[in-house]
């Protein structure tokens, strides 16, 4: 082997070894992602349906099914702001045992911004006996949707939390045919909110739609009316009765728009078909999706891909794109619409290979002939050859691919 290739193979597998090493750390090592959701599937109990009992025999059950996040209600807008502190501490206490994150959400209505705040900030500060609080807080809005009253609601809760604290906003599905859903201020919600969590309940009798359709609608129409390319969405499904069959054509179609996450509501405690088929969860979800958005989300603040509310996360990147992304974040200059490949979709391992290259090559002029190293020339000992299941790139793998490539490239 010739000391070039030698070179060239060895970025490849150093570009390579780090991806697998995010990913592997990533599902290996899940309570080390940010503060909020962590990555896997969720259930929801509500205020009149807390877990009893054995505890820990509990949450240790959810964990072996693969359950990594609680939605508990800690109260609605006519309750008390905690409505039962002593249950609440103590399921607390055990999730965190288990690993398992408590996330708090109140149905509230909105006749009362302020108060409904209030409860909601009541139930952040809270503190179980063992010290431990809410990992995160999801009002469940669904009443008096007007931008004004959604606003003072959300503003108050960001501005007394600070920018940091996880806000999820729990909305209906846009194909609900609620009349609340036409004044839902879309925008207003994803200003405010970290997270947006749709309520994509399918087995309603006026839906025509299957888990698959209706959920894949919901999480696509969501991205767009909130304008919000980068918005992290957790999907929640329909539990109602619900077969293991319809759950995996949930997060199927979770995979297929880039849900970050999923849960079923309701209940507590799910039938073990339910069970079964949320144990599925990592194979229809990445390991690494939050990584994954928030290098996208960084490729986008720094104008390696071209703000734009119509970009799709989901879409397939051409090699055209992936080599105008990697030439932005390398600081070159986009290398000539003929010279890379053109507008064909761009696989893995081509993509790789382009990154390793150019690292070899970086020292040694990239900077002053970026367009020989983008050129399809370059790629022409690289396998063609794709395996069937072998998907193309989005922006959401791209961007995590050329992230990981950074610090080689600069």
């Amino acid at each position: 082997m010739k000391p070039r290739t030698a070179r060239s193979v060895f970025a490849f597998l150093m570009i390579a070894a780090l991806l697998c090493v995010t990913r592997s750390l990533a599902a290996s090592h899940h309570e080390l992602t940010p503060p909020g959701l962590a990555d896997g599937a969720g259930i929801w109990a509500n205020v009149w349906n807390y877990p009893t009992g054995d505890l820990d025999a509990y949450c240790s059950n959810l964990r072996s099914y693969g359950i990594r996040n609680l939605f508990i209600q800690t109260t609605r807008s006519n309750m008390p702001s905690i409505a039962h502190a002593p249950e609440l501490g103590a399921l607390i206490d055990a999730c965190h045992r288990h690993k398992i994150r408590v996330i708090g959400w109140a149905y509230i209505e909105l006749s009362d911004p302020a108060t409904d705040a209030d409860k909601l900030l009541a139930a952040a500060h809270f503190q179980s006996p063992g010290g431990e609080s809410l990992d995160a807080i999801a009002p469940d809005m669904e009443k008096n949707l007007t931008t004004a009253h959604v606003q003072q609601f959300s503003g108050k809760l960001r501005e007394s939390l600070g920018p940091n604290y996880p806000l999820i906003a729990v909305v209906y599905s846009p194909l609900n045919h609620y009349k609340e859903v036409m004044h839902i201020p879309w925008k207003t919600i994803a200003q405010y909110f970290d997270v947006i969590a749709p309520m994509s309940y399918w087995n309603s009798k006026s839906q025509k739609l299957g888990a698959y359709d209706y959920t894949l609608a919901t999480l696509r129409i969501i991205r767009q009316a909130c304008e919000r390319p980068d918005l992290e969405i957790h999907a929640i499904g329909d539990g109602m009765g619900t077969t293991g069959t319809a759950i995996a054509e949930f997060m199927k179609a979770c995979h297929q728009a880039e849900a970050t996450s999923a849960s079923i509501y309701p209940n507590q405690r799910p039938t073990s078909e339910q069970l079964a088929a949320l144990a599925r969860y990592s194979e229809f979800f990445e390991p690494n999706a939050r990584f994954r958005l928030a290098a996208f989300r960084e490729m986008l603040k720094t104008g390696v891909i071209a703000p734009s509310a119509s970009v799709d996360p989901c879409q397939a990147v051409s090699r055209a794109e992936f080599c105008r992304m990697v030439a932005r974040r390398a600081h070159l200059q986009p290398p000539s619409a003929d010279a890379n490949g053109g507008e064909a979709p761009i696989y893995s391992h081509d993509a790789l290979t382009m990154l390793a290259h150019l690292v070899d090559n970086h020292d040694k002029g990239a900077k002053k002939r970026a367009d020989r190293w983008f050129a399809a020339p370059a790629m022409a000992e690289a396998p063609t050859q794709h395996a069937h299941t072998d998907r193309p790139l989005n922006y959401l793998d791209a961007s995590m691919m050329i992230l990981q490539a950074s610090s080689a490239l600069r």
